[in-house]
C-alpha cells in the first residue's frame, strides 16, 4: 500500500514536470533566446558550463561561503538560544537584539557590507551569517523553554548531574527544533548567498549570473538557475535523510 502511494506521488510529480517542460518548449518557439531560450539551448549551455574550469571555481566559492556562514550561524545562534532559554535575564537582553537583526532585510545587510567590507569574500559570509542566526536562536530557545519542568524537578530531586540533564533532557527536547531550523536555514541560506554574490560580487555563482545579465546571455542565466535549483533540492533532500537517521 505504501509503495503504491509513493509510486502515485512520483508519477504525479513527474507528470507536472513534463507539463512544465512542454509549456516551456511551446512558449520558446514564440520568443527569441534573449527572452526565453528553448530547453535544448539551455541544456547545451549547461554542459558547456560543466566543462569550464570557471564554473567549478565559482561553484566551490559559493559552496564554501555557504558552509562557513551556516556553521557560524548555527554555532552562535544555538549558544545564544541556549543562554536565553536558561536565563530570563539573558533572554530579555538578547531577544530584542536578535529580533532587530531579523527585521532588517538581507538586501539591506548586503548594502551595509559593501560599505563596511568592500567587495571582499568575507562580506558574503557575514550576510548569510547575520541572516540565519535568528533562525537558530529562536528555534533553540523555544526548544529549551518547552522542556517539561517536571523532568527538571525530578532530575534535581535525584541530583542528576548537569551533563546528564543536558544529554538526556534538554538535547532530545531541542533536537526537533534544531532540525527544523537547519532545514529552513539551508533553503534560505542557499538563496541568500547567491543573492549576496550577485550584489556584492567577489566571485561565486552570483557574480557569474551578474555577468550573464550584463551581456543579455539569457541561456546562461537559465543554465545557472537550473544548477542552483538542483543543488538546493539535493542539499535539502540529503539533509532530511540525514536528520531522519539521527532521530
Amino acid at each position: 500500500m505504501k509503495t503504491s502511494i509513493t509510486m502515485n506521488s512520483l508519477l504525479r510529480s513527474t507528470g507536472s514536470m513534463i507539463v512544465l517542460i512542454l509549456l516551456w518548449i511551446i512558449l520558446a518557439t514564440k520568443y527569441p533566446d534573449v527572452l526565453l531560450p528553448s530547453p535544448i539551448v539551455v541544456v547545451s549551455v549547461l554542459f558547456k558550463l560543466l566543462g569550464n574550469p570557471v564554473f567549478w571555481s565559482a561553484f566551490f566559492i559559493t559552496i564554501l561561503s555557504f558552509l562557513i556562514g551556516i556553521l557560524l550561524s548555527l554555532l552562535l545562534g544555538s549558544i545564544l538560544g541556549i543562554a536565553a532559554g536558561l536565563s530570563n535575564k539573558l533572554k530579555d537582553f538578547i531577544k530584542p537584539l536578535i529580533t532587530l537583526a531579523q527585521s532588517i532585510p538581507p538586501v539591506s545587510w548586503m548594502l551595509f557590507t559593501v560599505l563596511w567590507f568592500g567587495e571582499q569574500g568575507g562580506a558574503q559570509i557575514f550576510i548569510i551569517f547575520v541572516t540565519l542566526v535568528p533562525i537558530f536562536f529562536f528555534n533553540v530557545m523555544k526548544g529549551i523553554l518547552q522542556t517539561p519542568q517536571e523532568l527538571l524537578e525530578i532530575a534535581q530531586c535525584f541530583r542528576v548531574s548537569r551533563k546528564k540533564v543536558i544529554r538526556d533532557i534538554y538535547f532530545p527536547q531541542v533536537s526537533p527544533y534544531l532540525h527544523s531550523a537547519l532545514l529552513i536555514a539551508v533553503g534560505m541560506g542557499w538563496k541568500t548567498i547567491v543573492m549576496s554574490e550577485l550584489i556584492v560580487g567577489h566571485g561565486g555563482i552570483g557574480q557569474q549570473l551578474s555577468q550573464a545579465r550584463v551581456f543579455f546571455d539569457t541561456p546562461t542565466v537559465f543554465a545557472w538557475t537550473i544548477i542552483l535549483a538542483l543543488v538546493g533540492l539535493a542539499m535539502e533532500f540529503f539533509l532530511q535523510r540525514l536528520l531522519k537517521q539521527s532521530i
